[in-house]
């Protein structure tokens, strides 16, 4: 059954290199005739009758013929008619057959040229040509060109982190001119360059877009305070501390942020059951009931802490816990921010944030 040879499929004799040999036999021809093999597994034929396909199968190419000879042999009866691997691999089949590969690697290849950098000739496979068709770079060249280009500090920004062709020219007259975009792509510089190369590169676009993003973001910044600032000269004397007050209590006093006294300050919405919550800007951990600075683990803190109500767990808690703490710890602190403004502006604060206050529940 299956690709076993007679002797062993019939319990005769063990597996051996012989038996294995005849194995061969029967992937060589499940491949190349497959319903041939099908047929000598479903009615158990031992036999090969190599004059039987020759007759059968119609023209057969010459590398076909010299296979069906070569199976005539792998898969005799007699153990002791069979070649060994040796001989099998001599076989004018896998010469022809290796002929064959060579052929066509070297069409896979292609032609050869010669690198416009170090003047060898290479298979085209082993390089790569530029965008415009006219200048071939062996991969060796084309590395240490796409190393030198993402470390060029002056010229890299330039190119917008890409490799051109060394004859790269934006003169139309010239042998290489390249329009805007013709450099070379990513996916070929992945297949060509040695890893190294291709690092130096990719780090060079990441850098150059990271530049590009600091730079926007700089801007942007800019607008929005010259924008704020041009408000503010629009407002008198009464707006401007309503506006300010307003946005103490929106930025200060609704968000929750990180009481690190360093200054993180950064806000966080996110509450996952244990109320010893960490910052994940500065790794700080603090409590989440009253939001003390605990600066190492704040499960000490937790435990004990004054914040927390009756009956709740040494450390976790209910969603529904952790927004009843935090309005009655807003209430408080809002109350206490109005008290430190004039009556008038804290009235037009509540007054224009009302719906806001009364959502979280600040406002009765």
């Amino acid at each position: 059954p299956g690709y076993a040879a007679p002797e062993v499929a019939l319990q005769k004799q063990p597996a051996s290199t012989v038996s294995d040999m005849y194995s061969v036999g029967l992937m060589l021809l499940d491949l190349r005739w497959p319903e041939q093999a099908q047929a000598r597994c479903k009615a158990a034929n031992w036999s090969f009758d190599a004059q039987t396909l020759l007759q059968g199968a119609g023209d057969l190419s010459n590398n076909d013929k010299q296979l069906v000879l070569l199976l005539a042999r792998l898969l005799h009866a007699d153990p002791r008619r069979r070649p060994s691997a040796a001989e099998a691999l001599a076989h004018p089949y896998f010469a022809e057959a290796e002929v064959k590969l060579v052929v066509h690697e070297e069409r896979r290849r292609g032609e050869q040229r010669d690198c416009v950098i170090c003047f060898d000739s290479f298979y085209e496979a082993d390089g790569l040509v530029c965008a415009a068709g006219a200048h071939f770079l062996c991969n060796d060249c084309l590395s240490d060109k796409t190393k030198h280009d993402s470390t060029d500090v002056d010229g890299r920004q330039q190119r917008d982190g890409h490799v051109y062709c060394p004859h790269h020219t934006d003169k139309q007259s010239e042998s290489c001119y390249s329009k805007p975009g013709q450099f070379y792509k990513d996916s070929d510089l992945a297949r060509h360059v040695t890893g190294e190369a291709f690092e130096a590169y990719m780090k060079c676009r990441r850098e150059l877009e990271e530049a590009r993003l600091a730079a926007a973001a700089e801007q942007e910044i800019k607008e929005r305070v010259t924008e704020e600032l041009a408000v503010l000269q629009r407002l008198n004397e009464h707006q401007r501390k309503v506006r300010n007050a307003r946005r103490h209590i929106e930025e200060q006093v609704l968000n929750l942020r990180c009481p690190n006294p360093n200054g993180c300050n950064q806000v966080f919405l996110d509450f996952t059951g244990c109320f010893a919550l960490s910052c994940h800007r500065c790794k700080k951990q603090f409590c989440g009931w009253c939001l003390a600075f605990c600066d190492g683990d704040a499960h000490p803190h937790v435990r004990r802490c004054q914040a927390k109500p009756a009956g709740a767990d040494v450390y976790y808690g209910t969603k529904e816990q952790f927004d009843a703490a935090h309005c009655g710890r807003r209430k408080r602190e809002l109350q206490q921010y109005l008290a430190t403004l004039d009556a008038d502006v804290a009235a037009e604060v509540i007054g224009a944030m009302q719906q806001q206050l009364m959502d979280l529940k600040l406002l009765d």
